[in-house]
């Protein structure tokens, strides 16, 4: 019996040696010479599932964790060791219910930082959000310094909304671990929520110089370059995107716009086009920005056309009606103007443009006393325009 132990004790050190010096081939090859000799020593068998952990064949990693355990059902490393495996493999409520048997078997886990940061992220993975920010939190008690506990209480507040508590540990995260990508993905994301653009921005460059390939990544620069102000540098950016998703509706859409938002009307009008589908639930959007983009290039029969499919595919939607009386007034068709402007009012107050070429179009139809209605509610919203549209009425009743 002493002679065994003795052996047992010298050969789990051996393995524990190998595993340390992180040559895991070899590492396995000793840990399957020994269970030759002692087949059921569960230490060596969670070994050798860690060492195929490692080398990322969690399949087989599985295996030898399913035999510790036969071997010894109670032993709550092993049950850890497993969920881990698990989560690897795409099972986090199987991960979930073998950590909280492990946490059961062996409550000194809970005080460890890898299997407590494991419970917290196949929480994080059924979606029991709560419950994931505690375990982070726990895991961030037992090393304050853990980039990965930070990053994930930041990650449990961006996923419920709490922004403004999400960004210092996403902050913590990064300065913990520089070169870890996601934590300047989610803070870039968490400094949108909160409107701080430009702070955005070098956050979602960083990610993506980590992760060029990431299409999403591309898009959070873009959207947060355009609600910086920078329209052309956000075009740009999501026309890089498409080179890696190519004929995205949703980026083409954003391009579109920016380009609007640019004065870029030619582009952005090829951009829009390009976005409309069936399955584009913006395409009413997208025909109302190019009618807008027609009617700055002058182009008024072709904004009819864009307008009048907007209105088409959403009859609810106040700037196409605008975009389209617009137009109508522009080609002459006044009384399709008036009826056009008129359903802008049937969705809310419009703006002062929309009664301003109201009151045109009825003054061009000779309805003096309408047009001087609109004059009324301008003077609440802009009396420069209210004037000029007064002045108007004003010359042709003398």
């Amino acid at each position: 019996m002493s002679t065994g132990w003795v052996k047992r004790k010298w050969v789990r050190r051996r393995a524990r040696h190998k595993m340390r010096r992180r040559d895991y081939s070899s590492a396995l090859a000793y840990c399957e010479s020994v269970l030759n000799r002692f087949p059921e020593d569960v230490y060596i068998l969670c070994c050798a599932g860690s060492c195929n952990n490692y080398l990322q064949h969690y399949d087989e990693a599985v295996k030898f964790y399913d035999r510790a355990l036969q071997a010894s059902p109670g032993y709550g490393d092993a049950h850890a060791l497993l969920a881990r495996a698990l989560l690897f493999l795409q099972r986090p409520q199987e991960a979930l219910e073998s950590f909280n048997r492990a946490f059961r078997m062996q409550p000194k886990l809970r005080k460890q930082i890898t299997p407590q940061l494991g419970m917290a992220f196949a929480l994080r993975r059924v979606g029991k959000l709560q419950e994931a920010i505690a375990a982070y939190r726990e895991a961030a008690k037992l090393d304050p310094k853990n980039a990965e506990a930070q990053e994930g209480i930041g990650w449990g507040f961006m996923e419920t909304g709490r922004y403004e508590e999400a960004e210092d540990p996403l902050r913590a995260a990064i300065r913990l671990d520089p070169d870890a990508a996601y934590p300047y993905s989610c803070l870039a994301f968490v400094l949108q929520k909160l409107e701080k653009y430009d702070q955005s921005i070098p956050y979602a460059e960083r990610f993506i110089a980590l992760k060029p390939t990431d299409f999403d990544g591309h898009v959070r620069l873009g959207w947060g370059l355009g609600r910086a102000g920078k329209c052309r540098e956000a075009a740009a950016v999501y026309e890089r995107a498409l080179e890696l998703k190519p004929n995205d509706v949703d980026a083409l859409y954003e391009i579109g716009l920016f380009h609007y938002e640019a004065g870029d009307y030619k582009h952005a009008i090829e951009a829009l086009e390009r976005s409309i589908s069936p399955q584009m639930d913006s395409s009413a959007c997208a025909y109302s920005v190019i009618a807008a983009a027609k009617i700055m290039l002058d182009d008024f029969p072709g904004a009819i056309r864009a307008g009048e499919e907007a209105v088409t595919l959403n009859p609810d939607f106040p700037e196409a009606w605008h975009n389209l009386g617009r137009s109508y007034l522009e080609t002459g068709q006044i009384e399709m103007a008036i009826s056009s402007l008129e359903k802008v009012f049937q969705f809310g107050p419009g703006i002062p443009d929309t009664h301003y070429l109201l009151g045109l179009a009825q003054f061009k139809l000779g309805t003096n006393s309408a047009a001087l209605d609109q004059c009324v509610a301008l003077d609440a919203l802009d009396k420069h325009k209210a004037q000029e549209l007064r002045k108007l009425v004003s010359v042709e009743q003398r």
